[in-house]
């Protein structure tokens, strides 16, 4: 660790791993994080990480804390959802709690040797070029975001992975851009709160496909995809959408509450759409539309009527409406600009008076809900995890949102 005084009122201080390689990061910390790949020659002969941290408070920079850590000696790793084995090494950068409230500019620069397959933050991240594993067919990768800041994933090669996992939680969002898609396994978007998720590939070959918002939120999947398998899930007032263009074999749409899954401009063999409440889901299907649900929900059908469509149900019971689309609609998402390699503002309390106050720089995705309270909010995570097990009975374990340590 060294410190340096960056004139005229800029402190620094900059770290350098002694691990030879790294698994994954945990973020615990506000601010801003920008991730880059080492690109010369020596690479190999770099420690696995360089960080160098920059602030207007030198008490600011006194309450972070830089580790290389592994979920033996740290069970925060498995509550932030990293899926690393026990003994992984992860980079983790956290904030102590203070005894008064400290304010200041923050920016952290985390400069990796290698790629890293697991990342998990609170902080606003930029992960660059080549910081992800990109190409390894039997590896897959995984992101997670907590709380209301934003992460920026940008490749300029083709993704070809066993699988790709995005996780929202909070207000946040993730956007995630490359021009080609492959993945022998499964795409799994999922937001809990009112954030959002963007996946944006030109082209994408993917076995399958599942989606799940629990809460306001909303997913993005945009580009030309094809997919064996497409599962969505809604428990809420979210939205989640496919366009402009794909295909896959058979589709599984279930809405709980209010929410609108938009996947008419994907065409598939074969759907199941199930609406309990008043939600609203557009398909295209070829052969066979299955509808279940119970409620004053809409399902319907884009293009060709399907070959086999279901009966009505009527009385008190009836099930959700089954009619042509007059248009397949959909909500589009408007990118957000990558941020500048500049400090932003944060504050941090101790314990009993919250973590940190949100930054001064927020953005926001269109079709994304004005926020509410953030601590009514996040009290409401926990519930809708519980609640969206009962729709999405394959999906692993989920953790509630975990302070930092």
């Amino acid at each position: 660790m060294a410190d340096t005084i960056v004139a005229p009122t800029l402190f620094q201080r900059s770290w350098n791993t002694s691990a030879k390689s790294l698994v994954g990061l945990q973020l615990s910390l506000p601010g801003r994080v920008f991730v880059t790949r080492a690109t010369t020659a020596s690479a190999d002969a770099l420690p696995a990480a360089e960080v160098v941290i920059t602030s207007n408070s030198s008490a600011l920079l006194d309450l972070i804390s830089v580790h290389v850590v592994n979920s033996t000696f740290t069970p925060t790793i498995q509550n932030w959802k990293m899926q690393v084995g026990p003994a992984d090494p992860v980079l983790k950068l956290s904030v102590r709690d203070p005894s008064s409230r400290v304010e200041g500019s923050l920016l952290v620069h985390i400069l990796l040797s290698g790629p890293v397959r697991s990342v998990s933050t609170s902080a606003q991240t930029i992960l660059g070029e080549g910081t992800l594993l990109s190409n390894h067919q039997t590896e897959a990768i995984d992101i997670a975001a907590y709380g209301n800041e934003n992460v920026w994933i940008e490749s300029g090669e083709p993704i070809a992975l066993k699988g790709v996992t995005l996780n929202a939680y909070g207000s946040g969002n993730i956007q995630f851009t490359a021009p080609s898609l492959t993945l022998s396994k499964t795409l799994d978007l999922n937001v809990f709160g009112i954030g959002s998720v963007v996946m944006e590939a030109a082209e994408a070959a993917v076995g399958s496909i599942e989606s799940t918002v629990g809460g306001q939120g909303s997913i993005f999947v945009h580009g030309k995809y094809a997919v064996a398998d497409m599962a969505s899930h809604i428990l809420g007032s979210g939205s989640i959408n496919y366009y402009p263009s794909g295909t896959c074999g058979k589709s599984k749409v279930d809405i709980i509450g209010v929410g609108n899954i938009n996947a008419g401009s994907w065409v598939c063999q074969r759907a199941h759409a199930s609406v309990l409440g008043s939600g609203k889901a557009i398909v295209q299907v070829a052969d066979a539309l299955d509808v279940s649900g119970i409620g004053r929900g809409h399902i319907e059908y884009f293009n060709a009527t399907p070959a086999s469509l279901p009966g009505g149900k009527t009385g008190i019971l009836a099930g959700p409406k089954v009619e042509v689309a007059v248009a397949n609609t959909f909500q589009a998402f408007a990118p957000l600009p990558t941020p500048r390699r500049e400090a932003i503002f944060v504050s941090v309390g101790p314990a009993n008076s919250g973590w940190f106050q949100p930054s001064s720089v927020s953005s926001n995705m269109n079709a994304v809900a004005s926020h509410p309270e953030m601590l009514a909010g996040l009290c409401a995570l926990a519930l809708l995890s519980v609640l969206v097990a009962v729709v999405r009975r394959r999906q692993p374990q989920r953790y509630r949102y975990s302070s930092i340590s």
